[in-house]
């Protein structure tokens, strides 16, 4: 189209005619364009479906669609799902501990809206087949967590703690900088224990993920000899956790949604969770966790601790630190004594010893970690507790006052 203009008095219609023509033109052209949908919530996430829910503001909506795939696929342009006639839909058929992203759209009487998206949400692990998982670990958030849900079954009947226990929690975790994680696992009842935080040096990972079917996996037990704070990395291996797994016992079964909740506080290092396995017994058989030594003298040594469990009898086994094991010696106790006298050792000797609880006809524990001690070269004349000592001041510069002969 051309315009001849032959005065400035028909330039100043003509700039007035286009400006009426954009004028109008939001109200021709955007006033009846269908809105994008904003998705507002996953919930409900199972092993093979989650509820997705979103917001729509078009004054009229005829349905919506959807187009979804496991995390990194191609977008098409073409929906998965049509004729949604609700702002809320279940998603079906899904694939267990997978990561899925999902675009939706609204078709308007005036046509369809654009795609909105992605939104990404994980399925829930199964428990019975964690290995081969592919979860990312958000970096740089802390002290927001990533939240992986793990569904355990088939305890029905059994209580945490009573009739079964939480043996060990096998995990595997991609991660070029392991001190960036804080590491949490959460009960169906909302107790808490604390795996991991921040430990680790310049060694990768949480177990040694070069392995198949998820051989290097990381253990973290109550029953481990050395505690994740001061085990050497790579973290490979059985070790306790930072609080015991027997915080998570509360006369429940443990069937239902467990989440690890994992925290990244640093950025530039991606973690990926590869497995994840919650490993129950149920023999509730432990050997006291309060069991230690309390004296050790020239020649004998007394063992304490607090019967907690349903423990009947004690095994203390023990020899001389370089004595084969065929050389031990054992010695069987009552566990509601609380306490036992080893007699007759050998003056300034190191030994070794390891206890077993018996709980009943065939309920027994695992073998305890190995208590080392050494005998003293005399036994003690005197002996004080200072219980009934009045005590002192909490102050450096104030003297202390001590009746007898500590005076």
């Amino acid at each position: 189209m051309s315009i001849k203009l032959n005065s400035i008095t028909s330039l100043r219609k003509v700039i007035a005619f286009l400006g009426l023509i954009i004028l109008l033109l939001p109200s021709v052209v955007y006033g009846q364009a269908c809105q994008l949908p904003i998705l507002s919530s996953f919930s409900q996430p199972t092993k093979s479906s989650v509820q997705m829910q979103w917001l729509d503001f078009n004054s009229s909506v005829l349905s919506y669609e959807i187009e979804f795939g496991e995390k990194g696929f191609a977008p098409t342009q073409l929906p998965s799902i049509t004729d949604v006639p609700n702002k809320t839909f279940m998603l079906t058929g899904l694939e267990s501990g997978t990561a899925y992203e999902v675009y939706i759209r609204t078709e308007c009487p005036s046509g369809l809206s654009g795609w909105n998206g992605p939104y990404f949400f994980n399925t829930v692990i199964d428990n019975n087949s964690g290995c081969g998982v592919s979860l990312a670990i958000a970096d740089n958030r802390c002290p927001l967590t990533e939240r992986f849900q793990i569904e355990v079954a088939g305890y029905d009947g059994l209580l945490m703690g009573r009739d079964i226990v939480l043996d060990n929690v096998e995990l595997l975790i991609a991660h070029p900088w392991p001190p960036d994680l804080n590491i949490e696992l959460w009960s169906p009842y909302g107790e808490m224990t604390l795996l991991s935080r921040h430990n680790g040096s310049g060694a990768n990972d949480y177990g040694d993920t070069s392995l198949d079917a998820c051989a290097g996996a990381l253990l973290f037990s109550d029953s481990a000899c050395e505690d994740i704070t001061s085990f050497a990395p790579p973290f490979v291996g059985i070790v306790k956790p930072e609080a015991p797994l027997s915080d998570l016992y509360s006369d429940n079964t443990p069937n239902g949604i467990w989440e690890l909740r994992i925290c990244d506080r640093a950025n530039g290092d991606l973690g990926i969770l590869q497995h994840l396995k919650l490993s129950f017994t149920e023999s509730a058989c432990l050997v006291p966790p309060t069991l230690n030594i309390a004296d050790i003298e020239a020649d004998n040594i007394t063992v304490v601790w607090q019967n907690d469990f349903d423990c009947q009898t004690l095994e203390l086994a023990y020899k001389r630190k370089d004595d084969p094991i065929q050389l031990s010696f054992s010695e069987i106790v009552l566990c509601s004594q609380g306490s036992f006298t080893i007699p007759n050792l050998n003056i300034d000797e190191e030994y070794e010893m390891v206890v077993t609880a018996q709980c009943g006809i065939t309920s027994s524990s695992p073998e305890s970690c190995v208590f080392p001690f050494r005998t003293a070269c005399a036994n003690s004349t005197i002996i004080e507790s200072f219980e009934n000592v009045e005590l002192c001041e909490a102050a450096c510069e104030v003297a202390c006052p001590l009746t007898g002969i500590w005076n």
